[in-house]
């Protein structure tokens, strides 16, 4: 009985079939008909669009010549904003033209054409060349217009070419087009024909092939005893459920993995004691989700995680994917369960091994932070009494003593700054900062540093430049400085009676463009001892030395040419080095500079006057022998010096009193710099405005960017060298002079632009022009984000706290640039926030809109 239903289908499916295929001949045919007529009219469209094109975009380089010879015939008077605006109007629909030939649609197969595209991209070139200028301020768009004016009559040529190609190759193409419509509409037409032809052997084969169909009903029936071979062999547990939620299938794998036989599962509802309750509940919501649909899992393979129970309860991860499917009755869902204890193991494992590698890093990281605070400062201490000891009376062997103990402590020093540059690096906290060097004074520096190392093993050392010179260029002055004398300290080392030289030579660096980039190749070439070729690669590792017994003659730690190399790949450059045993080596390393401008020349003679005024310092350092040395060092040089040992009484000695310059330590107990710093500027104290220093040990580049940002003017290193003292009061003298000549006029202006040009200045010295364009855009984006956010903040209600919290950071940010009126208003608004109080803050920032519009032009300097 089943089997006669099975050909009564087929008999009706080969009846349908055959009716769907005439059906099919006959729309093919009425469809191909009207294909025609499309095709003709849009072929027509689009090629009266394209021409239409090409010929406006001549016309639209005619009028914008038109134009600018109009605006250039002008005598006597300025343009009007008007003419100015027709020359924008006729340059933009001019490039709009051109770009619509470039990325328009219907303009693509010409765009592949090179005497239609090469004609074009010169057209682009031009344009694009010329839009800052068109998008320009006025009076430079007018200042620009013979230029333009030439550049864009030049273009006549090209738009000629563009427009007779462009109807050439369209004229061609239509006509391919064509000849290629009349052979598809052939071709098209005896398909049908034999589309014909085949429909009646395709309702003749149905036919023969319905007959069959009971012969592939055994077939079907083998695939599924297949089937269920693999689901018992399948390493998942598979269960497979009817359209009631009862089990009919419970593999040999589920067997064992929930502890249940098939004979008990099989037949009763997976809800019963099958599956988990968490399964249950989520085969529930999918059954009242698909609740009278036809299918019941409708997504398709979903696969999810879950805790799932054995019959002894005991709880395991687990996978689960279900698929509805059909097997040729009804439909059935099939679960695979999959368990993943194993996995979830694993992961858990390489989770706490990640947690663990971090905790280390963060160990590490700390244990750096103490070392070079705990280690720098004592060091500091000692070395700056010996500075000071220096400057008294001693004896020729106490002399010599101390001599002694200054290397010894500068020796020990090295040593921690190389581990530390090491630990900076690896961690990518070591920043190029760029300024315009003067090459022969860091060589000359250089040199004279190393020579009494090298003249304690008799040799002699000198620098000199190989062909042209050059000497002012733009690169990291410190990097540079540190790479060399790294290595000149590793040739001294291993270079006994001989000769060392450091070789400077222009060699530009390959470039993709039209012209190379400058560079400097810098060799430092001795007749030492020479290494192994073996070693070459080798002598880079970190505490690696050529030489590792104890009786070595060359001292070290092993890090010099790790850090060396480090660095010059820090600037772009690569270290190799070149060697022959008893003969000597050859390090090289080539960087890619910027060549600069000498810088002007200063007289001196202000400089040297400066050095008789007496300023207010206030020195903020929680050792007591810093403090101590720092202070007799500038009691020495004839400064009145007051001591705070805490950011707190840094806070309250700055509001009595006014200080020309106050030195700020970072790490303090009670208060840090930092605070101290951010409270002095914010508050109206008499020290506000002063010049305040960081002064500390643990400092890395992008710490001075965060000093800066805060309000800092500069950075003094530790330990403190009296030249670097020296330095930095001679920095400042001039500008602690001119406050006191002045009065309070010269104070007012500070206030204004002169104070933030110095601020601009301070952070181009320290970060160069890159980190200071960058600061810069943070603090534009910081202010316009604050001024457009108010209004809503007020609007919401309730945000109090955070709308407090930004414009306490913005006054921050103005007091580091210098913005004192723009700091004042933000403090009172900080206040007004505070106390919940909208109008004044309203009002505030009506105020502070115009402050700011005054002040975005200083900033532009």
């Amino acid at each position: 009985m089943f089997q006669r239903k099975r050909e009564r289908g087929s008999t009706v499916l080969g009846v349908i079939v055959g009716g769907g295929l005439a059906v099919l001949v006959l729309l093919v045919a009425l469809l191909t008909r009207q294909a025609l007529r499309d095709v003709e009219s849009l072929k027509s469209a689009m090629s009266d669009n394209v021409q239409w094109t090409l010929s406006q975009t001549e016309v639209d380089h005619v009028h914008l010549v038109i134009a600018l010879k109009n605006a250039l015939a002008v005598q006597g008077r300025d343009l009007t904003a008007a003419e100015v605006e027709e020359i924008r109007k006729g340059f933009d629909i001019f490039f709009s033209r051109s770009d619509m030939l470039k990325d328009g649609r219907l303009f693509a197969t010409l765009n592949s054409q090179p005497e239609f595209a090469v004609p074009l991209r010169r057209i682009q070139s031009v344009l694009t060349a010329n839009l800052p200028v068109i998008d320009g301020p006025d009076d430079r768009l007018i200042e620009a217009l013979p230029g333009l004016m030439a550049e864009i009559d030049e273009l006549r040529p090209q738009v000629r070419e563009i427009s007779v190609q462009g109807l050439a190759l369209l004229a061609r193409q239509s006509d391919m087009r064509r000849e290629a419509l009349v052979t598809t509409i052939t071709r098209l037409m005896a398909l049908v024909a034999g589309l014909s032809v085949a429909l009646v052997t395709v309702s003749t084969y149905l036919l023969i092939v319905n007959r069959k169909t009971h012969k592939r009903g055994i077939q079907i029936q083998q695939v599924s005893e297949r089937i269920k071979t693999v689901l018992a062999t399948s390493q998942d547990a598979v269960v497979v459920l009817d359209i009631s939620w009862k089990v009919t299938e419970f593999n040999a794998v589920a067997e064992r993995m929930f502890g249940f036989r098939a004979g008990d599962v099989i037949g009763r509802p997976v809800s019963e004691n099958v599956i988990p309750l968490n399964m249950r509940d989520l085969l529930h919501q999918r059954d009242r989700r698909s609740a009278g649909k036809k299918q019941i899992v409708t997504a398709g393979p979903r696969l999810e995680q879950y805790s799932a129970t054995r019959k002894d309860g005991t709880v395991f991860p687990a996978e689960l994917t279900l698929q509805s499917a059909f097997d040729g009755t009804e439909e059935i869902i099939v679960g695979f369960i999959r368990d993943i204890s194993r996995q979830v193991a694993d992961e858990q494992e390489l989770v706490e091994a990640r947690d663990r590698a971090l905790t280390g890093e963060k160990v590490k990281a700390e244990f750096l932070t103490v070392m070079s605070h705990e280690i720098r400062t004592p060091l500091n201490g000692i070395l700056g009494n010996l500075s000071l000891l220096e400057e008294t009376e001693l004896s020729e062997e106490q002399s010599a003593f101390v001599r002694s103990m200054e290397i010894s402590g500068k020796l020990l020093m090295g040593h921690v700054n190389a581990v530390l540059d090491i630990a900076s690096l690896e961690a990518g906290k070591m920043a190029v900062v760029l300024s315009t060097v003067n090459i022969n004074e860091v060589l000359q520096e250089c040199v004279e540093s190393q020579f009494g190392s090298a003249a304690a093993r008799g040799n002699s050392l000198e620098w000199h430049w190989v062909g042209e010179r050059r000497p002012w260029v733009i690169t990291d002055r410190r990097h540079l400085q540190q790479i060399l004398l790294n290595l000149l300290g590793n040739a001294i080392k291993f270079t006994e009676n001989g000769h060392i030289a450091i070789e400077v030579e222009q060699s530009p660096l390959p470039s993709n463009g039209t012209q190379a980039q400058p560079g400097l190749e810098f060799r430092v070439v001795d007749t030492g001892m020479g290494i192994p070729e073996e070693q070459f690669d080798l002598i880079f590792d970190d505490f690696r030395t050529t030489d590792a017994s104890f009786r070595r003659s060359a001292g070290g730690t092993g890090l010099g040419l790790g850090i060396a190399r480090r660095l010059a790949r820090n600037l772009g450059g690569e270290i190799a080095v070149e060697s022959m045993l008893g003969e000597g080596s050859v390090f090289h390393f080539h960087i890619p500079v910027k060549i600069a401008a000498a810088p002007d020349a200063h007289g001196g003679e202000d400089n040297r006057v400066s050095d008789s005024a007496t300023l207010d310092i206030l020195v903020v350092e929680d050792n007591e022998i810093n403090l101590q040395v720092v202070s007799t060092m500038l009691r020495k040089q004839g400064h009145r010096v007051a001591a705070a040992v805490n950011g707190q009484a840094a806070v309250e000695q700055a509001a009595d009193r006014r200080f020309d310059l106050i030195l700020m330590d970072i790490s303090m107990p009670v208060m840090d710099g930092l605070e101290a710093t951010r409270l002095i500027r914010r508050g109206t104290g008499a020290s506000r405005d002063s010049v305040i220093v960081a002064f500390s040990a643990n400092v890395l580049p992008g710490d001075r960017q965060s000093f800066l940002a805060e309000g800092m003017n500069g950075f003094l290193g530790k330990p403190l060298v009296l030249k670097d003292l020296r330095r930095l009061l001679l920095e400042h003298v001039p500008k602690a002079r001119a406050r006191r000549a002045n009065g309070a006029a010269d104070v007012a202006e500070t206030h204004g632009s002169e104070l933030v040009r110095t601020r601009i200045s301070e952070m181009r010295e320290v970060l160069g022009d890159d980190g200071t364009g960058q600061l810069l855009q943070r603090l534009t984006c910081e202010f316009d984000d604050l001024l457009a956010g108010i209004e809503d903040d007020l609007r919401a209600g309730g945000g109090w706290p955070a709308l407090a919290d930004s414009i306490h950071k913005a006054a921050g940010s103005a007091g580091a640039f210098g913005l004192v009126e723009m700091q004042t208003l933000l403090a009172e608004m900080e206040d007004a926030a505070k106390a919940s109080d909208a109008a004044a803050i309203r009002v505030g920032k009506a105020r502070l809109e115009g402050a700011w519009s005054e002040s975005r032009p200083l900033l532009r300097l």
